[in-house]
């Protein structure tokens, strides 16, 4: 029987506001950290993702890592992160400041048993953003777990769902989610009976929700996979 894996215990979702102009310089200067960090068996995740609708300026970074201090102390600190860096303070690269989501992860997965047999590249990621009322992350938390069971026992080629909160407030939820094809997140995911129960039962306790759907740029989910 399949099994889940453990959750991480820090997740780091990152959106970078680039100038037009300057996207590639930048995605070029994150692939090197990623192919870095892709030999540290300390980070697990670290993947660039493009919007497949809107700017394609404003891209997003998924990470995640065993600890803060492997983040402080190793990743800050190593020559391809010190490079961009070095670069940034150089370069007018961002139309606006970056916004780092640091997330406690509370439930699901990043990857299952058996790898993708599809480069990540061609796989489907949706990231959605639920701000609960207040006094009702909880709740949300609660609907969203079983949602996520649900998913992990019907839905093969759901590759990654991973329940986020946020620790920089009180009402935000974060869920990771990593298709083998926009198809089968439309066609089989966004259609079960679980979803239809997970939307009526979240409708009461939330306040707004952003979901976007991205391709991977560059970088890597599960390492079993290889880098993007």
């Amino acid at each position: 029987m399949a099994t889940k894996h453990p959750v991480p215990q820090l997740c780091i979702v990152a959106r970078i506001f680039t100038k037009p102009e300057a996207t590639k310089t930048v995605l070029g200067l994150h692939k090197t950290v990623a192919e870095y960090e892709f030999k540290q068996k300390e980070c697990d995740s670290l993947c660039s993702m493009l919007p497949l609708e809107g700017d394609k300026s404003i891209y997003t970074i998924f990470e995640t890592y065993d600890s803060m201090d492997y983040v402080t102390a190793v990743h800050r600190t190593s020559e391809p992160y010190k490079k961009w860096k070095e670069e940034e303070a150089k370069s007018d690269f961002y139309s606006n400041p970056v916004e780092i989501i640091k997330c406690n992860a509370k439930g699901g997965w990043v990857w299952r048993d058996e790898p993708s047999k599809l480069p990540l590249g061609e796989q489907f990621i949706w990231i959605a953003t639920f701000k609960a009322h207040p006094g009702k992350r909880d709740d949300f938390m609660k609907v969203v777990l079983r949602h996520t069971d649900n998913v992990y026992r019907t839905e093969d080629e759901t590759y990654s769902f991973l329940v986020l909160e946020s620790a920089e407030d009180d009402v935000s939820v974060i869920l990771f989610e990593r298709y083998s094809s926009e198809a089968y997140f439309k066609n089989v995911h966004a259609t079960s009976e679980s979803m239809q129960e997970f939307r009526k039962n979240f409708q009461p306790l939330i306040a707004e929700r952003l979901a976007v759907g991205f391709s991977a740029a560059l970088g890597f989910v599960d390492k079993r996979e290889g880098l993007a």
